[in-house]
């Protein structure tokens, strides 16, 4: 999410201040859920939805440009409020995944966008990749370390440059340590 607020102020779409204002909710946010404040990580990212809304209001943000934020951020506000995002939360134990999984994505044929969702059982370097049927890559949606827990991630079928792919058939793939993945996905 993060990287896609950079990406937004690098193409010029956000300035400064108002990427540094979304990433310091986030952050503020991520703190709160490593100390169990579950409530208070609530309010950090309502916070962040108002903002991103307003930016969209003001003609800032394309909806397509909010909307991507609000699709991530909502994912975490639902775990949150359905306690599948912490690991522990006011001593309660909550259950991480007990393997690796890629699931199949939804929706599936899609248009204009589907979600990538992948279970890590422990803290893994990650990378989840789209590539055409001829093996060329088209976008790295995923690259770095990442912590145990459920990950989702949405492809808007666009490639790297930001460029609208073409419609037919993708494969996306994912390698986490020795885990590696591959499933199709149709583009219509």
């Amino acid at each position: 999410l993060i990287a896609k607020i950079q990406a937004l102020h690098n193409a010029g779409v956000l300035n400064s201040g108002q990427a540094n204002s979304l990433i310091v909710k986030l952050n503020a946010a991520a703190k709160s859920i490593q100390k169990g404040k579950v409530n208070t990580a609530l309010n950090q990212l309502n916070a962040f939805v108002n903002e991103v809304n307003a930016y969209m209001n003001g003609g800032i943000l394309t909806p397509a440009q909010g909307q991507a934020l609000l699709d991530c951020v909502n994912i975490i506000i639902s775990l949150l409020q359905n306690g599948g995002l912490l690991a522990k939360t006011g001593g309660l134990d909550i259950e991480l995944p007990q393997q690796y999984a890629l699931d199949q994505n939804y929706p599936n044929p899609f248009n204009p966008s589907t979600e990538i969702r992948f279970a890590l059982p422990q803290p893994e370097r990650v990378t989840l990749r789209i590539y055409n049927v001829t093996g060329q890559l088209v976008k790295t949606l995923a690259s770095g370390s990442m912590d145990a827990g459920y990950y989702s991630f949405r492809w808007d079928g666009t490639n790297d440059g930001g460029v609208k792919v073409a419609s037919g058939m993708y494969i996306y793939r994912i390698t986490a340590g020795s885990f590696i993945q591959t499933k199709k996905m149709i583009l219509m």
